[in-house]
């Protein structure tokens, strides 16, 4: 009777010790899903129809390990402002970019999107231009897709983000926002 209890204890004890061990890493692999900084910027806060409108796009990897990014969508979200942890309505639009060239991701003939990614360094950025003037905007409640430019997109006021998604986990990643206003 006695060996039994000690089993028991025994057990329970090993149980205990496995699943802290186990909380730990989800704990310490959510606090490093934070250390992947995204960061946005335009020179002109007013885009127009017909020009080219540049956005810099910066990945910050601040872990000890490299990161693999396997989305980056623009989004244009109508709206003055638009809290860090609100999701884009239904009028809003996005855009994919291509991680190797920087432009539209474009769908492949069986109506999916391509696999591209981007590769960032531990302790590294990487930085590069994306012209908004030349992806495929689309809504976000929508299956139609439209032609490359932003003259699809309703004039107006708009909040201006990226997000990406990294990992087999598709841990994502949302960047800071900025205030733009569509003209013709």
């Amino acid at each position: 009777m006695i060996t039994t209890r000690i089993a028991v204890l025994v057990f329970l004890l090993s149980a205990a010790a496995y699943f802290a061990s186990g909380q730990e890493k989800r704990a310490s692999s959510a606090s490093d899903g934070n250390r992947l900084k995204c960061e946005g910027s335009i020179n002109n806060s007013d885009l127009a129809y017909s020009e080219k409108n540049e956005a810099r796009i910066s990945i910050r990897n601040l872990r000890t390990t490299n990161v693999t990014v396997n989305n980056l969508a623009v989004y244009l979200s109508p709206s003055y402002y638009l809290g860090p942890y609100d999701t884009p309505s239904e009028e809003a639009y996005v855009a994919l970019v291509d991680l190797e060239t920087k432009g539209p991701l474009e769908l492949m003939q069986q109506g999916q999107y391509p696999s591209k990614s981007l590769r960032v360094v531990a302790g590294r950025e990487e930085s590069f231009k994306v012209n908004l003037s030349g992806l495929q905007w689309e809504k976000t409640k929508s299956s139609l897709i439209p032609p490359p430019g932003l003259n699809w997109v309703a004039l107006g006021k708009y909040t201006l983000y990226v997000q990406i998604a990294e990992g087999e986990e598709t841990l994502q990643h949302t960047s800071n926002r900025k205030a733009v206003t569509l003209h013709k």
